[in-house]
């Protein structure tokens, strides 16, 4: 078959391209290659974010197809701190970092995959990288970098300022949620009600730096024109929730009442000669006798209770009782 093939190649091309071509031919049929593409797809994974004092575990994967594993190395920083070699005894090695005296590394559980680092400390935010060496045949070597941010954590809980205990409607509520020491600073967001408040009544996060203890304050401030619709029975409730990545969320939340107008009162203060009629005696006059003391103290408890009346005072029914039942017996005091 071979030959035949060649033949025909030769017929149709002239000159000394039939060599090249009757080479190729036979060595597509009879001798067909192997792909071997050695170690490819190294990929890292650095937790993005790890609370201080925890453990951390970062990760990095590859595939060799066909390739040895020679070694697998860590840095930090550009600095190698670990390094596996599956040939060599012992296969796990660590290098202390200048500088990173806090860097421990726990040896029985990492390998050519895992990377377990204790207890880490804020000094050991920043970049890792793994890099992956393959041996025979493709000698191959790859680089992946993640960064790790370490997170200190805020001691207590964010801290809602200034609120009143009543508001009315047009009252503008100014109040300012305080996240205190932590690093980085924490993400800040208002709700009232229930219902995340839009940025336009948020002022942007102030965020102040402690520079002796390296830990940073955030503080927000909420500003918002009150009205019918912000009460729900009756009341506001504004709620602050201060976030750090996926490690950190907690909220406080403070409430305050509607003060409503009061309504408008008549005046219930009666003047002295209002409650006394005209045809009463003044003092320094004669009085009448029984009789016209009869019918000057039933004109008396009339004209008070009219006047009461007049002057819209709610009476209490007892003085109504009292009033009626001078005038129905003409009772004398």
């Amino acid at each position: 078959m071979l030959i035949i093939r060649a033949f025909f190649s030769f017929i149709i091309v002239s000159g000394t391209c039939w060599r090249c071509m009757c080479y190729s031919r036979i060595q597509e049929l009879g001798s067909p290659r192997q792909k071997l593409d050695g170690l490819r797809h190294v990929r890292v994974f650095v937790p993005v974010a790890v609370k201080e004092g925890d453990n951390a575990v970062l990760m990095c994967f590859f595939d060799l197809n066909g390739d040895s594993l020679y070694s697998v190395k860590w840095y930090k920083g550009g600095r190698e701190m670990y390094r596996y070699m599956p040939r060599e005894v012992p296969s796990v090695k660590v290098f202390p970092i200048t500088g990173l005296s806090d860097l421990f590394i726990e040896k029985t559980k990492s390998n050519g995959t895992h990377l377990f680092l204790k207890k880490v400390t804020i000094n050991l935010s920043g970049r890792y990288s793994c890099e992956v060496s393959a041996d025979a045949p493709s000698f191959r070597t790859a680089l992946v970098s993640g960064d790790m941010n370490i997170v200190v954590v805020p001691s207590a809980f964010p801290e809602i300022k200034g609120m009143k205990a009543r508001y009315k409607l047009g009252d503008t509520l100014e109040v300012q949620c305080v996240s205190k020491d932590s690093r980085p600073a924490a993400n800040l967001t208002w709700s009232l009600n229930g219902r995340v408040l839009d940025s336009e009544y948020v002022k942007q996060a102030n965020i102040k730096r402690d520079s002796e203890k390296g830990l940073e304050t955030a503080v927000s401030t909420l500003t918002l024109s009150l009205h019918h619709h912000h009460f729900v029975g009756g009341r506001i409730k504004a709620k602050c929730t201060a976030s750090i990545h996926n490690i950190y969320w907690q909220t406080t939340e403070n409430s305050a009442g509607e003060e409503k107008p009061k309504d408008a009162e008549p005046s219930t203060s009666i003047s002295k000669d209002a409650l006394q009629p005209s045809n009463v005696p003044k003092e320094g006059q004669k009085k009448d006798d029984s009789a016209n003391s009869r019918g000057h103290c039933c004109y008396c408890a009339s004209h008070i209770f009219e006047r009461l009346k007049a002057s819209y005072v709610r009476v209490p029914f007892s003085l109504q009782l009292v009033c009626l039942y001078i005038l129905r017996y003409n009772i004398i005091s």
